[in-house]
C-alpha cells in the first residue's frame, strides 16, 4: 500500500509460474475491477555445435577445432556481456593456452557468441558454460579423443549377443 490510496502487487523473483491473469478489486460502490495479464520473459541460452546439435555431450578428434555457438534469446533488456567458462576457469583472450577466440554479436533481444578452440587436445575436455551476465546459462560437455574408440550406448538400444555366440 502506498498513500494516499494506491495498492501495488509486488512479485519478487518472478518466474514463469507467475505468468497469468491478475485481478485488482476496489471496494467501492459500485465495485471496480481491473484485470491485468502478466507476461514473464525468461532468457533462453542454448549451446550448439558446428553441426547444429544442441546440448549434451560433444565429441572432437585431437587436433581439430572446437566450435561452440551460444544462442541467447528472450532477453527483455539490452544484453551487456556474454561469458564462456571451461570448468570454473573464465576463458579470456590472454589465456596461456592460446588458440582460443570468442566472437560475440550483441543484438536486441539476445546475442550469439561463438567459441573457437584451435588444435584441441585432451586438456580441452570438460564442461563449457555460456552465461548471460548472472541471469541465465547453459553447459555442454566436450570430449577430445586421441583416436580411442568411444561407444555410447543409448538407453533405447538393445545390445544382445546371438544365441550361438558373438559374431
Amino acid at each position: 500500500y502506498q498513500p494516499p490510496n494506491d495498492w501495488q502487487l509486488l512479485i519478487q523473483f518472478a518466474n514463469e509460474r507467475d505468468e497469468g491473469h491478475y485481478e485488482c478489486q476496489v471496494s467501492s460502490h459500485p465495485p471496480l475491477v481491473f484485470l491485468v495479464y502478466l507476461t514473464v520473459v525468461v532468457p533462453r541460452v542454448e549451446i550448439v555445435d558446428e553441426r547444429g546439435g544442441a546440448g549434451g555431450d560433444k565429441f572432437y578428434k585431437a587436433g581439430s577445432t572446437i566450435e561452440l555457438k551460444c544462442v541467447i534469446t528472450k532477453v527483455p533488456q539490452p544484453t551487456t556481456y556474454v561469458t564462456w567458462k571451461h570448468g570454473q576457469r573464465m576463458l579470456n583472450y590472454d589465456t596461456s593456452r592460446g588458440g582460443i577466440s570468442v566472437k560475440t554479436d550483441l543484438k536486441i533481444g539476445g546475442a550469439v557468441s561463438r567459441l573457437y578452440i584451435a588444435n584441441a587436445n585432451r586438456y580441452d575436455s570438460g564442461n563449457y558454460t555460456c552465461a548471460l551476465a548472472d541471469v541465465a546459462m547453459n553447459t555442454v560437455t566436450v570430449h577430445v579423443l586421441n583416436g580411442e574408440l568411444f561407444v555410447k550406448i543409448l538407453p533405447q538400444c538393445n545390445m544382445e549377443a546371438p544365441q550361438d555366440g558373438l559374431h
